[in-house]
């Protein structure tokens, strides 16, 4: 982990081995207990990690939001056909936005 996204004594650090997250650790009641019903997605790689975490979230009754520019895959077609695969038959698997739309709402 770089410094900067070190995690603070109060942040929840979980062990995720799998593809999904939600498969290998207690996030769905982490998240049920906070009352938490919307997911923002992001990270490395949107075509299996990222994928798998936000079609479970999907299954689990979660409004699930992907940050296109916040994620990466190992090649361009592979990025862009999960970005469209996450808006088929409008939005199966939720929406997709830009950081800098994130970034116009906490102002």
């Amino acid at each position: 982990i770089i410094p900067e996204l070190t995690p603070s004594d109060s942040d929840i650090v979980l062990d995720k081995t799998t593809c999904s997250v939600f498969v290998s650790t207690n996030i769905d009641e982490l998240l049920k207990e906070k009352g938490i019903t919307t997911l923002l997605f992001c990270g490395n790689t949107i075509d299996v990690c990222v994928h798998s975490s936000l079609r479970t979230a999907c299954d689990l009754n979660y409004k699930c939001i992907t940050i296109a520019d916040c994620c990466g895959a190992v090649n361009d077609g592979l990025h862009q056909w999960s970005l469209e695969s996450i808006t088929v038959e409008n939005g199966a698997f939720g929406k997709v936005i830009q950081s800098t739309d994130i970034i116009q709402l906490c102002q």
